[in-house]
C-alpha cells in the first residue's frame, strides 16, 4: 500500500501541476488540460504499477485489462471532474482534489483484485 501511495502521489502532482501549467500558464481551457494530463499520468501509472507496486512482469492479458480499467476510469474521471467545474463551479484544481480522494483508493482495490491478479499474468 505504500508504494501505490508512492506512485499515486507522483501521479496526483503530475496532473495538478500538468493542468495548472496548461491552463494558467499557457491558456489552454481546464477540461482539455485535464484529459490530456490525465492520460498521460494514467500511462505513466500503469508502467510504474507494474514494475515497482505490484512487481509484475508485462503481459499482454494485463496490459489488456489495464486498458479497458484505464478505459473506464479515464471516462469516469473525466465526466466527474466536468461535473463539478460546470455544474457545480467548482474551481478546476479544487475539483482534481475532490477526484483524488474520491479515486484513489478505489482505483488501487480494483486494480490489486481485477488487474494484476496471478491469474492475469
Amino acid at each position: 500500500m505504500i508504494k501505490y501511495g508512492m506512485v499515486t502521489l507522483l501521479n496526483y502532482l503530475l496532473i495538478l501541476s500538468g493542468t495548472y501549467l496548461l491552463t494558467d500558464k499557457i491558456g489552454i481551457v481546464p477540461n482539455l488540460s485535464y484529459l490530456f494530463i490525465l492520460t498521460l499520468a494514467y500511462l505513466l501509472q500503469y508502467f510504474l504499477n507494474t514494475k515497482f507496486v505490484f512487481s509484475v512482469k508485462f503481459t499482454r492479458k494485463s496490459a489488456f485489462m489495464y486498458v479497458y480499467f484505464l478505459i473506464f476510469f479515464w471516462l469516469f474521471n473525466n465526466i466527474a471532474y466536468n461535473f463539478l467545474i460546470e455544474f457545480f463551479r467548482i474551481q478546476y484544481l479544487i475539483a482534481i482534489g475532490i477526484n483524488i480522494i474520491f479515486f484513489g483508493l478505489l482505483r488501487f482495490f480494483i486494480q490489486k483484485k481485477y488487474i494484476f491478479t496471478h491469474s492475469n499474468l
